[in-house]
């Protein structure tokens, strides 16, 4: 990055880190010096906006920044006519960036202070704010590191002054002890030193609240806000008018995720590859969008905090209103097409839009310029082909090989898979191999060939190089100040979750048949249950579900990243949690996370056990968001482990769309019947209680089987007619009294007005009878 630009983003990140060195201290300690870089009140004779000193202290004593730099940032809260035009920004894209989410902060003062309440309360959760009209409680969350954090409480015991202090200090000793003990150096003014820092206050900033004189009602993550101040001050650098600076946002959203995802073939040279190219495939798609979204930051000279959001299939950045902004854009947007188009031919591409705003709409994000973006994006994917028509290649290929591709069979290569099928491969090799992973983004060939090419992986995309590299290797890296993403782990740059979990044994990782095999016998056949979910109306709860009164773009900062934290890292835990449930002996997981991360997962695993797992996500989600507005979907598809998997993925997307389709959705379809989750619950519980009847040879399978058999039809007439033959089956059949005339008072209670209590009993009945086989 340009000097200027860097200034800008790194002033802007760091201008409010004295907030968090402030409430380690039972009292302020601030030299006359630092107080100089405080506003100062006349009347009361006073000093407020004391965490601004504080900055002045973190850069000079950890940053060893002593200059102009450090000065002009830590006197942000003061107003002279003689700042410079870097000071002033800072200023300003402190003031855009808080304008609703913050009270006044001259009650950041001594004597205001002494009660240390801006030091006890907690960071609210915003998922807790999202309303459409069904219940929510108010949470917040406990003072921790991103990795050590947990759901938020409802009954949260708000701590002491000193407990809290005690509490702050801790947390900021764990930060600097990371900072000082890193390899990376955060003591110049370099791309590399920001990627650094940027990472360690991810990690130790996002569950601090940014401002703490609102009470309990603050949403905004310190993280978040610092993040936004130096994407603001970025723009403002930029901008073509500084009088009165517009900004633009960008949206793109990729075209094709489906179809790319489930194009493998299964056949007796691939089978062993299916699972890890269906896994490799979603990384992909993945690190797409993060090449997309750099590009665009690398031609606006921007820093990851520009990116506002990015899901996994798209992104939203903010970008500045420069005099060649369209040019720049139009030229960025073509090299990506054709790009995208040489490597993928027409299976992916994207769309993009942009939408200018002024510093009002971007202080309140007005729901109204989110939905003209969103429609203009809408209205291109209608269009999406058009910029590469032009293309000598569009309409014909012609292939140099004769030999076609044994996992995609559409390429032709004259090796036994193409480039991308391969690189998706080695891509799902090295999530499975590596812990901490490093994806670098190089857009001027500067990394070295000599890079030892068995320890990374090196994705070509045009003039542009994707490398994924372990920490050691990343290390080592020849070059420096180059865009950067921290994959599960806070280290450098973008900060980027995926659940990245898979069954091993001694051999690697475990075929679907010996997954398969990890529960115990006593669950019936070794059946695999492939399951697909995603939050429920996730455009909308951006779009209409926030308060339009107190809506900001800070506050979808913050909603955005705990959305991604609960897929990306809590679904692990939740993985882990139902294993050891269903196989006390396990150690490890049983389940194969195919893709987890933004707002959607698919998850592969023995049939029995992905059965509650669905339900524990869903549990989860609810105890995570305390919010009934916030729901999730699923679909759930059982097959025998050898048959085509990426079948059983379409079939379990196909179970996802009928969920959604089920009124107030928070459903999930299975074995092509759809309940919703409160059904659920019931359905497992009634199940449990006839697998046990079964167990116990208090009725045969072979009868229960028959039951089920008759009560399986679609038209209650036809039921009707089997009722005669039913109840003599019972009497006959079963010896126990209790259970004959339970199931009795149950098939009598169904009626013409009760189909669908009628298809619950026999997906219950269905599911006792999977689990019992074997027995």
């Amino acid at each position: 990055m340009k000097i200027e630009n860097l200034k800008n983003a790194y002033g802007g990140l760091l201008h409010d880190i004295g907030k968090f060195a402030q409430r380690t201290l039972e009292k302020s300690d601030l030299t006359p010096e630092e107080k100089a870089l405080t506003p100062f009140q006349k009347k009361g004779g006073y000093h407020t906006h004391l965490h601004s000193g504080y900055t002045s202290r973190f850069f000079r004593e950890e940053l060893k920044m002593y200059d102009t730099f450090e000065k002009e940032v830590s006197e942000h809260h003061l107003s002279s006519p003689t700042s410079s035009q870097f000071a002033k920004q800072i200023v300003a894209a402190d003031r855009i960036a808080s304008k609703i989410d913050r009270s006044d902060e001259r009650s950041d003062q001594e004597t205001k202070n002494e009660k240390g309440t801006f030091q006890t309360v907690r960071l609210s959760s915003i998922l807790g704010e999202v309303n459409f009209g069904k219940p929510s409680q108010k949470s917040c969350f406990s003072l921790s590191s991103l990795s050590q954090s947990n759901y938020p409480s409802i009954d949260y015991v708000f701590p002491s002054k000193k407990e809290a202090v005690l509490e702050y200090s801790i947390l900021y000793q764990e930060m600097l002890k990371a900072m000082r003990n890193s390899s990376f150096s955060v003591q110049d003014m370099t791309f590399d030193a920001f990627n650094r820092m940027y990472a360690l206050l991810y990690e130790y900033t996002t569950f601090i609240p940014a401002s703490t004189y609102e009470g309990n009602e603050t949403y905004v993550s310190l993280f978040d806000h610092l993040k936004l101040t130096s994407a603001i001050a970025s723009c403002l650098e930029q901008c073509e008018n500084k009088t009165n600076p517009k900004f633009y946002m960008l949206e793109f959203d990729l075209s094709g995720i489906q179809k790319f995802i489930f194009k493998v073939t299964e056949g007796a040279e691939s089978k062993s590859h299916i699972v890890k190219s269906l896994r490799g495939r979603s990384l992909f798609i993945s690190l797409i969008t993060d090449y997309i979204t750099y590009s665009y930051l690398h031609a606006f000279d921007l820093s990851p905090s520009n990116i506002i959001f990015n899901t996994g299939g798209g992104a939203v950045l903010l970008l500045p209103s420069t005099l060649d902004f369209e040019e720049r854009v139009q030229k960025t947007s073509k090299e990506l097409l054709e790009t995208l188009y040489r490597k993928f031919h027409t299976d992916i591409t994207f769309v993009y839009a942009v939408l200018e705003c002024d510093q009002n709409e971007l202080e309140q994000f007005k729901t109204e310029k989110a939905i003209v973006l969103k429609d203009r994006l809408e209205k291109e994917k209608f269009r999406k082909f058009q910029g590469l028509i032009q293309m000598k290649d569009f309409f014909v290929e012609k292939p140099k090989f004769n030999h076609v591709c044994e996992l995609c069979e559409s390429v032709f290569t004259e090796q036994s898979y193409c480039e991308v099928c391969q690189t998706i491969l080695d891509i799902s090799d090295f999530f499975v191999r590596n812990e901490k992973i490093y994806v670098v983004f190089d857009f001027d060939d500067q990394i070295n060939e000599q890079t030892d090419k068995k320890e990374i992986v090196r994705i070509s995309m045009g003039s542009t190089n994707l490398y994924l590299m372990n920490e050691e290797i990343y290390q080592n890296v020849p070059v420096q100040n180059l865009y950067v993403e921290s994959i599960n782990h806070a280290s450098m740059g973008n900060v980027r979750y995926f659940a990245n979990m898979v069954p091993f044994d001694s051999y690697g990782v475990m075929s679907l048949e010996k997954i398969c095999g990890l529960i115990p016998p006593e669950w019936g056949d070794q059946k695999l249950g492939i399951l697909k979910m995603d939050v429920d109306d996730l455009g909308a709860i951006f779009a209409y579900g926030l308060d339009s009164r107190t809506r900001s773009l800070s506050k979808f900062l913050t909603l955005s990243r705990l959305m991604e934290l609960f897929f990306g890292n809590h679904l692990e835990r939740i993985c882990l949690f139902v294993s050891k449930q269903m196989n006390p002996d396990l150690k490890g997981t049983m389940f194969y996370i195919n893709y987890a991360g933004g707002d959607d997962l698919v998850v592969l695993g023995p049939a029995a056990a992905i059965l509650y797992l669905a339900q524990a996500i869903d549990q989860n989600l609810n105890q995570y968001t305390h919010n009934r507005n916030v729901t999730i979907s699923g679909g759930l598809f059982i097959q025998k482990p050898k048959e085509p998997i990426r079948f059983g993925v379409q079939k379990a997307e196909e179970y996802l769309t009928r969920s959604k389709n089920n009124s107030g959705k928070n459903s999930i379809t299975l074995l092509d019947t759809t309940c919703t989750f409160a059904e659920y619950g019931k359905v497992l519980e009634q199940a449990k209680k006839y697998r046990m009847w079964i167990r116990e040879g208090k009725i045969t399978r072979t009868n229960f089987y028959n039951i089920m058999s008759m009560l399986n039809v679609k038209k209650f007439d036809e039921l009707a007619r089997h009722i005669p033959i039913l109840f003599y089956s019972l009497k006959r059949n079963i010896g126990d009294t209790k259970i004959r005339s339970e199931l009795i008072e149950t098939i009598s209670k169904l009626s013409a007005n009760s189909m669908h209590e009628l298809e619950q009993l026999v997906l219950t009945m269905k599911l006792a009878i999977i689990q019992t086989r074997g027995d």
